[in-house]
């Protein structure tokens, strides 16, 4: 009977130790998307032009100045940075990225985290006007100083001047004018914007923390954006995205208090795995 009991704990012992040592499987992490509130389902395009658009569900959420910029911008980070646009569709595997403009980038799956930082230049473009002929030159100017202005606010001699030129030239009324015109002044070159690269190889146990810390954060429940407008604080802005097999979400933090928020922690995590805690504060 003795010799029965040891060999039966010694089995349970050998069955404990080898599901301990069982490997987690990184297929079998995913980020909570069941639960995700303000998420997006990914759009189907017609039009080609609209892969230029950064984060594009929340186009119709943001000012039609934000837009417009906001597709330049975009096209810009997008191509400068070597990123894809996670707004689009879903990109073969869960993949989540950081931005904390124009300082680091940081994107992971189950495979791997990759981990751009600023170097040199400006990710932004410039503007170069001596590209615009001079009639060209000066429908910019008036479309710079009017054209996303209320104009309400205008001087009894600035709006006799607007009206005069808007029923002579009504195509200054046009948008897609603007913004071929602003295409034409662009020089991506001109900023010269270099970026370091590193990359981390993910462990199965690595990947399903990240997972597992973010799906304990409020990230599945935030809006697309949270911002103070009226306060203005040193860093503390980010962006988070999630590009899962249905939906697609984005959380926007600018100018607001960001440490009351359970994702900042994540993403302070997330930098401290990327060893940049020390360089980069939210």
């Amino acid at each position: 009977m003795r010799l029965k009991n040891i060999i039966i704990f010694f089995c349970l012992c050998t069955l404990l130790q080898m599901l301990s040592c069982k490997e987690i499987n990184s297929s079998e992490c995913f980020a909570d998307a069941d639960r995700f509130q303000n998420a997006y389902n990914y759009p189907d395009l017609q039009n080609r032009k609209d892969t230029d658009i950064l984060f594009y569900p929340i186009k119709d959420s943001v000012s039609q100045r934000d837009s417009f910029f906001d597709v330049t911008y975009g096209m810009n980070y997008l191509k400068k940075l070597n990123e894809q646009n996670l707004s689009l569709r879903f990109v073969g595997m869960e993949t989540f990225r950081f931005i904390h403009d124009p300082q680091v980038n940081i994107t992971f799956n189950k495979n791997e985290m990759i981990i751009k930082t600023f170097k040199s230049g400006n990710i932004s473009p410039v503007l170069n006007q001596r590209k615009l002929d001079s009639f060209e030159a000066g429908e910019y100017r008036f479309f710079k100083k009017f054209y996303f202005r209320d104009i309400g606010t205008l001087s009894p001699a600035q709006k006799e001047y607007y009206d005069s030129m808007i029923k002579v030239h009504p195509e200054l009324l046009s948008i897609q004018l603007y913004k071929k015109l602003y295409d034409i002044a662009l020089d991506y070159d001109s900023a010269k914007f270099e970026y370091e690269t590193k990359v981390i190889k993910l462990s199965s146990k690595q990947y399903c923390s990240l997972v597992d810390s973010l799906n304990k954060t409020d990230f599945w429940k935030l809006p697309w954006k949270i911002e103070a407008p009226d306060v203005t604080m040193d860093g503390g802005g980010y962006c988070f995205e999630a590009n899962t097999k249905n939906k697609y979400k984005i959380f926007l933090c600018y100018r607001s208090r960001s440490d009351n928020i359970k994702m900042t922690g994540f993403c302070k995590y997330l930098l401290e795995f990327a060893g940049l805690d020390d360089k980069i504060h939210l």
